[in-house]
């Protein structure tokens, strides 16, 4: 028999700000709060939340989550993200992600942003003050919610949304 860390090693997030410099599994461990969120700066990182909630107050210049550069193969799960002074979730320059399960609420940019390739599913957008949910282009967006945001969905060529409710928004729009 292995152990859970033989099988899928994993590093724990215990306090806000966090950087990520490595491929690897990370997970939460409890709420966390602070100025500044998770950066991450490697390719090939899953950050699993655990069902809990990383809250930003409105404060600092900063994202709950966000990549530095260019980076590859991001998995962001089963959490939510709110109060952050930019957005909640700001995958942009970068590909090839996963966002699945998260609540990103009351953030004063974009509550989640994808970047190209994107897989947003079971995820829910409110009150933020830009778009709700955005990829870039032949991102899929699917089973997801975006009420009371500037913009509910917003994509890039080729993308496909499926199966969404999109209510309450400043503006309804999908390229």
């Amino acid at each position: 028999m292995k152990t859970l860390d033989q099988v899928e090693p994993r590093t724990p997030i215990t306090n806000l700000p966090f950087v990520i410099t490595s491929s690897g599994s990370y997970y939460a461990t409890t709420n966390l709060n602070g100025a500044s969120g998770i950066l991450i700066d490697a390719d090939d990182v899953t950050i699993d939340l655990n069902g809990f909630t990383l809250d930003g107050f409105i404060s600092g210049a900063s994202d709950g989550i966000a990549v530095t550069g260019f980076h590859e193969n991001i998995r962001i799960e089963n959490g939510t993200l709110l109060n952050w002074q930019r957005s909640g979730i700001e995958l942009d320059s970068s590909r090839l992600n996963t966002i699945r399960n998260v609540t990103v609420r009351r953030n004063a940019n974009h509550g989640i942003s994808g970047g190209e390739f994107a897989h947003i599913q079971n995820c829910r957008a409110e009150f933020n003050s830009a778009n709700g949910i955005e990829v870039n282009f032949d991102g899929v967006v699917e089973d997801s919610i975006s009420d009371n945001n500037a913009t509910g969905i917003n994509t890039l060529g080729r993308s496909i949304v499926h199966h969404c409710r999109i209510a309450a928004n400043h503006e309804r729009h999908h390229d």
